[in-house]
């Protein structure tokens, strides 16, 4: 028997020969697995959680009846996959935008900004903004919410549509996901790509540095056609009035920010960050606010609820909250439940390795780990199956063609990683959604970096530009020399 083609195991007292997967049923399974999710989602109009588990029984399916993979293994692949969602994550974030919220930090932000910031220039303030903060932080999330869920506010009192200025926070934010060292997923694009990661950064930045220049150039063109405010300024100044008679403003409103801050900069892990920047945020909403305890620890929960008479100042403060995250974690544990299917049933991989054939030059390479990198990410809505299986497939061909790996990491960051947000099923496409309020089909074409980074990535792909050869000979011959091979 063919060990490297079949395996024996167990199950229920019977053997069972776990039979390799075909680029035939893997191509079958995959379209109805698109089919499923397009008919749900976009046919019916239903949210994504019920699709994607549809979706995963059928991969189940197939893994059974077709590969001889047990129900143990498959379940496992399934639960093992479900517990990389971010959880404590997640409730973290909910927390902090209560708790943010409650002491008066996003109100005060959104009243300076309604005081002193042009519309004119608000969108590419917004994306420069957020792309210093995900830059430093290394996260889209953090950046989504708390100066993404203020410039909200601000934008609904300047009359600038919510759909463009969601972009905005988009572009900056997720610009940093992928481009900022300190960031998760670039350092995951740089380990799996066998890269070192100031290497993927810097050529990273043939990419994403022309994107969100030209991101930022767009907002501000977008930006001339509200040098005069679609909003009266008799309407500001309701606003403006609504929150100074619901929060007491003062220099205590930075205290919050200031400790996030101060939590970067002693390098704490996310989670930890984000709950000691609500702590702060707790003591000054008791102090400074006058909430009692009981009605903090409430809000931290449920999220803030008020009715303060004004109803676009109730819009903006409305929000946050642990029960908020609900929706984002039953998405992500549906999602990341078909993502295991997936992995444990090889489909993705199988339709990846048989298409390499096909690969012929340079262009082709990169077009197909941009194309397979897209594709794996958008249909289990999760960037690092996107990421993995196009390293693990394609990988070699970059030494074969004499390509930096370096191409490789970025190439997988300009698909998986950008792409995201516009992903309405997608980890980062839902958290958006629920974080800022505004659907998918919103924002997404003011979503410029998603659009401008597949250009620049052919463009580099077409002229060699940003991809240089190969360093994996070059280390092999220093290896040698030093006798360490």
């Amino acid at each position: 028997m063919d060990k490297m083609n079949t395996e024996s195991v167990k199950n229920g007292g019977n053997t069972r020969i776990e039979k390799k997967p075909t680029f035939g049923w893997s191509l079958a399974v995959f379209l109805i697995v698109i089919c499923i999710l397009m008919f749900g989602i976009l046919g019916l109009g239903q949210s994504a959680h019920v699709p994607l588990l549809t979706s995963m029984l059928v991969v189940t399916a197939y893994g059974y009846f077709v590969l001889n993979i047990s129900l143990d293994d498959m379940e496992n692949a399934v639960v093992k996959s479900a517990k990389e969602a971010p959880f404590m994550i997640l409730i973290s974030i909910g927390i902090l935008i209560a708790s943010w919220v409650i002491c008066g930090t996003v109100p005060y932000i959104v009243y300076l900004g309604l005081k002193l910031i042009n519309p004119a220039w608000f969108l590419a303030f917004v994306c420069l903004a957020c792309t210093i903060l995900s830059t430093v932080t290394g996260s889209s999330w953090t950046t989504i919410g708390t100066l993404g869920v203020a410039f909200m506010g601000i934008s609904l009192g300047l009359g600038i549509p919510l759909g463009m200025t969601v972009g905005a926070i988009c572009c900056g934010a997720f610009f940093g996901d992928k481009q900022s060292p300190v960031s998760d997923y670039a350092v995951f694009a740089a380990g799996v790509a066998k890269c070192n990661i100031y290497r993927h950064a810097k050529y990273m930045l043939y990419t994403s540095g022309p994107s969100i220049v030209g991101a930022f150039l767009l907002f501000l063109i977008l930006g001339f056609g509200f040098h005069n405010t679609t909003a009266e300024l008799s309407e500001i100044e309701d606003i403006i009035s609504g929150l100074e008679a619901t929060f007491h403003f003062s220099a205590a409103m930075w205290i919050p920010l200031i400790a996030l801050a101060v939590a970067i900069f002693f390098k704490l892990p996310a989670t930890y960050s984000l709950l000691a920047s609500a702590v702060a945020a707790i003591f000054v909403a008791i102090f400074a606010q006058g909430y009692s305890a009981s009605e903090v620890i409430g809000y931290l929960y449920s999220g803030v609820s008020m009715d303060s008479g004004n109803e676009v100042v109730d819009t903006i403060c409305n929000r946050g909250g642990m029960a908020s995250m609900v929706y984002n974690i039953t998405m992500l544990l549906s999602s990341l439940s078909l993502a295991g299917a997936f992995g444990r049933t090889q489909v993705l991989a199988e339709i990846v390795d048989k298409l390499a054939f096909l690969i012929k030059s340079r262009f082709s390479l990169v077009f197909s780990t941009f194309l397979s990198s897209t594709v794996m990410s958008f249909f289990t809505g999760d960037p690092f199956i996107g990421g993995v299986i196009p390293c693990s497939a394609l990988g070699s061909k970059y030494e074969e063609f004499d390509i930096d790996r370096a191409v490789l990491s970025r190439t997988i960051s300009d698909a998986a990683a950008v792409q995201q947000p516009i992903v309405p099923w997608g980890v980062s496409g839902v958290y958006v959604v629920q974080c800022l309020g505004i659907p998918v089909s919103q924002f997404a074409f003011y979503y410029f970096i998603g659009w401008l980074t597949p250009i620049f990535s052919i463009i580099c792909a077409i002229t060699g530009l940003g991809c240089p050869k190969s360093t994996q000979k070059e280390e092999i011959l220093r290896e040698e020399a030093e006798g360490n091979i």
